[in-house]
């Protein structure tokens, strides 16, 4: 399998930059101040008419922590559906139970709900109680993918535990390298995790270039 890269996109700008630069998939978000929340329906139909790249479509409805109530979950049921009308190829969702694990019956819902999608499990995981047994809980319920920068900071602080995720993970889930991932150190990381897929905002929303993206990609390859 090649190694893929995954671009954070905010804009119309951000998707056709990443295109050009040849990124293999756009994971669609706002407010990237607060580490993302769901796009506006508008945002998607635009990039889904600029683009032929995989759109997969961040779903967290607020800022803050990963618990959510009865009334939130269901407010991230309807935009699950709003993403999949819109021409979604796939979700990226996070849902925390208060023991700090993933949330089971919330998730199964949200899963459910994507008609077979592939789903992304994004940066609630750097804050399960425990890595390991989460990563098989997700695996059960039929994620994708993990999007984690090993619970720290940035991927270069927690490339240990990320090498030890993708050595649990196996074939069974992909691990997606993010957190900090720019081409200064991705060819560090590429080499200390041997994960296969990574997760980049190139630097933030100004510097999401066709040259920046190409970079990336290259040292991939």
């Amino acid at each position: 399998m090649k190694r893929q890269l995954e671009i954070c996109a905010d804009s119309l700008e951000a998707v056709l930059a990443a295109e050009e630069g040849g990124a293999d998939r756009l994971e669609l978000c706002r407010d990237l101040q607060v580490e993302g929340l769901t796009p506006g329906a508008d945002f998607l139909a635009e990039a889904r008419q600029h683009t032929g790249l995989p759109l997969f479509t961040l779903i967290r409805s607020r800022a803050g922590d990963f618990r959510y109530g009865p009334a939130e979950l269901g407010r991230m049921e309807g935009e699950v559906q709003t993403a999949l009308d819109g021409g979604a190829d796939g979700l990226v969702v996070g849902a925390l139970g208060d023991d700090a694990m993933p949330d089971r019956a919330g998730l199964e819902r949200l899963l459910e709900l994507g008609q077979g999608r592939p789903f992304t499990f994004h940066r609630a995981f750097d804050q399960v109680a425990d890595p390991e047994r989460a990563l098989e809980h997700l695996i059960e319920l039929g994620f994708a993918r993990v999007l984690t920068s090993g619970q720290a900071p940035t991927a270069l602080n927690g490339m240990e535990r990320l090498r030890s995720l993708v050595q649990q993970a196996g074939t069974r889930i992909e691990i997606l390298v993010g957190g900090g991932v720019r081409a200064e150190n991705l060819e560090r990381l590429r080499r200390g995790t041997g994960a296969r897929e990574f997760h980049s905002s190139v630097g933030g929303k100004s510097a999401i270039t066709p040259v920046a993206v190409a970079r990336l990609v290259e040292l991939l390859r």
